[in-house]
């Protein structure tokens, strides 16, 4: 007999359903239906072929709220909201950001130590379509794009990078952020969405060097470290303290 499971999912204002199945010929229809399908595994099905779907569980009565979310974003092309303070929501990247990158970028302190944006907006997006497909959904974290709720405006990015180290080094969490000059001062610096989001990405297991640009003195490099396609960022002299 066949499982089949449908699990509703609230998104903003309208219902989504995520459907959960451990039939391979089943899940095949639904996808092609352009349905979300999540995978129930268990030994009577192991020898099927499950290859092409991306999420698989072995206890589908006991999922989580937040990972039913995430599951149905994923294949449905939605940004996972990652963290939300009072002011800001950080959630992932779309290609529908990228004009707003633009702008954020358009000023020099941006890029003084990191790499810009592609020439062309359209090399951009398809750029960014490229890292959903791979780095969203293989890893779960990346660049991210902040968010001021009041407005709706892109104010800048945040990113959570693993770099492996050779020898005895250990590998390394950075979040760094690049935020609007324009648009960002030290209210942000000082409000509780940067503790909020040192916190979640600590409960990760990350290290916290901090990289923030774009608004002197509050946004300048606090380390030599990097982020996105960066360039050598090494000058650790002659900065401000973090203020708080």
């Amino acid at each position: 007999m066949v499982y089949l499971k449908e699990i509703k999912v609230p998104i903003e204002s309208q219902e989504g359903v995520l459907y959960v199945t451990d039939d391979a010929k089943t899940a095949d229809r639904l996808l092609q239906e352009d349905k979300a399908v999540i995978i129930y595994i268990h030994p009577a099905n192991r020898q099927q072929d499950f290859s092409r779907f991306l999420f698989a569980v072995e206890d589908p009565e006991d999922l989580e709220p937040e990972y039913i979310q995430r599951v149905y974003r994923r294949q449905k092309g939605l940004p996972w909201n990652i963290l939300e303070t009072g002011r800001c929501l950080v959630r992932e990247t779309t290609p529908e950001d990228v004009e707003d990158f633009f702008h954020i970028y358009s000023h020099p302190a941006i890029t003084r130590h990191m790499e810009g944006l592609y020439p062309e907006i359209e090399q951009e997006k398809k750029y960014v379509r490229e890292y959903i497909a791979s780095m969203y959904t293989f890893y779960g974290f990346g660049v991210w794009t902040i968010v001021e709720k009041e407005s709706g405006s892109i104010i800048g990015r945040a990113a959570m990078h693993s770099f492996a180290f050779s020898g005895s080094m250990p590998s390394l969490n950075t979040v760094p952020l690049r935020t609007a000059p324009a648009t960002v001062g030290p209210r942000y610096i000082r409000s509780p969405f940067l503790f909020a989001f040192a916190a979640g990405a600590a409960a990760s297991g990350a290290s916290l060097p901090l990289l923030m640009q774009g608004h002197p003195p509050f946004l300048r490099p606090q380390s030599g470290i990097s982020c996105g396609r960066p360039r050598s960022c090494t000058d650790n002299n002659n900065h401000p303290a973090w203020p708080t």
